[in-house]
């Protein structure tokens, strides 16, 4: 959380009082894993802006290319390996989050924001591209070498 950031969510529609203390609120969709029961120590009653600076611009809209949504790239903050998948953080025009995409999602509209990204960040991590003639090449020096393991290394073969 950031120094300014709103330090609560919502405001949210109350659904029901349930027992002395606790209410049900409808939660934004993307919420799954949040139980929607709060004790009233954890709410407030939502208070609109005084000041017209207070209020947020709302989001952009997303522009509609092929009957799918597609969201313009601000820039590319970091990328990282998560479980073999490389991924970009990436900060979205109109939005304050940078959110964490797979490089499938990104690659084909932000070429150029990614480009820009290696070229500050030369040692970040990124997926490599082996083209398929190197490693027929490769493949051709291991046999014709007889070497028994991954580019030489001994293997260990059981009795």
């Amino acid at each position: 959380m950031k120094k300014m950031d709103d330090k609560w969510f919502g405001s949210f529609e109350v659904v029901e009082k349930i027992g002395v203390s606790a209410y049900r609120l409808k939660l934004l969709k993307t919420w799954k894993k949040v139980y929607p029961v709060f004790n009233e120590i954890l709410l407030k009653p939502a208070v609109q802006p005084s000041f017209e600076s207070q209020k947020k611009p709302p989001p952009l809209l997303p522009v509609i290319i092929d009957e799918q949504k597609e969201y313009e790239v601000e820039e590319i903050l970091d990328s990282c390996l998560h479980r073999g998948k490389l991924q970009f953080l990436v900060k979205w025009v109109g939005y304050e989050e940078a959110t964490w995409q797979l490089e499938s999602d990104v690659k084909d509209n932000a070429q150029e924001s990614i480009q820009e990204f290696y070229c500050k960040h030369p040692g970040a991590p990124r997926k490599l591209t082996i083209p398929q003639q190197s490693l027929r090449v490769l493949y051709k020096f291991i046999s014709s070498e007889g070497l028994c393991g991954w580019l030489g290394c001994p293997t260990l073969k059981g009795g």
